[in-house]
């Protein structure tokens, strides 16, 4: 169908079209009409180049015009993990010691543009370079009722337009709607980023990991120097909570002075030595997930609504799942004849939070806790667990379990009770006294 608007009335209007925008515009464009807002140009000849490295347990919410089996989209399967800090590394090799898939890179870039797409074949319209001006809060005809001619408004310099749903998967860019319509707002801190394209021929001897989860005192207290490759670039970021501007230096001094990273470099453009500020890309990154996500006719979706994980900062998850359960819930809603009311949207919030954000949740806030919230003692931790990874390979399997197995809701913290205890192992001595009630606290918490 084509991208432009005639009708001002949608039954659902996304605003947003990055993974989660792009995800649900793709899955209700099946059953019902469906208009997505977009402040950017029309990307599909370019789509934007990051990568994004997906656990295994989310397979079970990717859209299935997504094959993981397409290397254009999937361009590496996660055969290596890096997990290190200034004086060690450990390097686990899944496929080695389980002979098994734990997760993939994607393109999100080109994923988005596929979603995009497929979502415009069926009974989806999409409008570029619009931004939307205004949400006023839901219009009820009736308070007491049930009633067909509730619906949102949304203001855009190109008109109004009224829906029965609106879907708001605004990202981490901006949280003035969840602000204008009363919902939370994520926790957010500024990110940095860079890209460096590294010919097919070289990439994998230069960058032997497909990911790098790399913590160092001096970069950031409350994330990881991440490196995530695709068939022909890498990624480099981390989050903090420094101005950007302090931020985009930093990064450069790291991009050209720093040993660990120096060999991905060898056949990169561009070269270290030559970026400017102008090379980096700076943008928000949130997570957290707020405590209501749906009101009178409006729903909010991945990191809208906070759907990040807490330890590491990766979205895939919560984006693909939110949009998958959204789809199937509202197509139930209209078949049943029910508005979107926010009694009627409910049980859509409860079947996430119960899928999404039970156990898991719990085990990314202690590890958030764990590795980011101790303190200085949070980097002498963090070699612990590095030693403890390289020493145990119970350990190490307990990683690959929380990859890749799909019962999210019902994940066994008991394994990460026997990480903890392997990680105060292999603490010094001197702070295993001073850290005991720390840890005692965390098993028991």
């Amino acid at each position: 169908m084509s991208s432009e608007q005639n009708n001002q009335h949608y039954p659902v209007i996304i605003v947003g079209a990055g993974l989660a925008g792009a995800s649900a515009f793709y899955h209700l464009s099946k059953f019902t009409e469906v208009l997505l807002i977009e402040k950017r140009a029309k990307f599909f000849e370019t789509p934007y180049k990051k990568v994004r490295v997906i656990c295994a347990h989310t397979n079970q919410w990717i859209p299935d015009v997504l094959n993981l089996n397409d290397e254009d989209i999937f361009p590496k399967e996660v055969k290596q993990v890096q997990y290190s800090s200034r004086n060690l590394s450990a390097n686990l090799k899944p496929w080695e010691e389980i002979n098994k898939n734990i997760g993939n890179n994607m393109d999100e870039g080109k994923a988005v543009v596929r979603l995009l797409k497929e979502g415009l074949k069926g009974n989806g319209k999409i409008m570029w370079e619009t931004n939307v001006s205004e949400i006023p809060k839901a219009e009820k005809m009736n308070d007491g009722e049930d009633s067909k001619d509730d619906y949102m408004r949304i203001k855009t310099p190109k008109g109004e337009f009224m829906t029965d749903l609106l879907v708001l998967a605004t990202g981490s860019h901006s949280f003035q709607f969840n602000k204008n319509l009363g919902f939370h707002t994520p926790r957010t801190y500024n990110a940095v980023s860079a890209k460096f394209e590294i010919p097919e021929e070289y990439i994998d001897d230069d960058v032997p990991m497909e990911y790098m989860f790399h913590r160092h005192p001096k970069i950031s207290e409350i994330g990881p120097l991440a490196m995530i490759k695709a068939d022909n670039y890498i990624n480099l970021h981390y989050v903090s909570r420094e101005s950007s501007d302090v931020m985009k230096e930093k990064m450069l001094r790291i991009l050209r002075n720093y040993d660990h990273i120096s060999p991905f470099f060898r056949h990169a453009t561009p070269q270290p030595a030559k970026m400017s500020e102008q090379d980096l890309s700076l943008y928000t990154a949130s997570k957290s997930a707020i405590p209501e996500f749906v009101d009178d006719h409006v729903v909010l979706i991945g990191e809208a609504a906070g759907l990040v994980s807490e330890y590491y900062f990766e979205g895939t998850l919560g984006a693909f799942a939110s949009s998958h359960y959204l789809a199937k819930f509202l197509k139930e809603l209209q078949e049943s004849g029910k508005t979107g009311r926010k009694e009627n949207l409910r049980p859509y919030e409860k079947l996430v939070k119960k899928n999404i954000l039970s156990n898991w949740e719990k085990s990314q806030k202690a590890n958030e806790e764990l590795f980011y919230e101790a303190g200085e003692n949070q980097f002498v931790i963090w070699d612990a667990y590095v030693k403890a990874m390289r020493k145990h390979r119970k350990v190490r399997e307990n990683i690959y379990y929380a990859w890749y197995h799909p019962d999210l809701e019902h994940y066994p913290l008991k394994n990460d009770e026997y990480c903890g205890e392997k990680i105060y192992m292999n603490l010094p001595l001197s702070r295993k006294v001073s850290l005991a009630p720390f840890f005692l606290k965390l098993k028991f918490s």
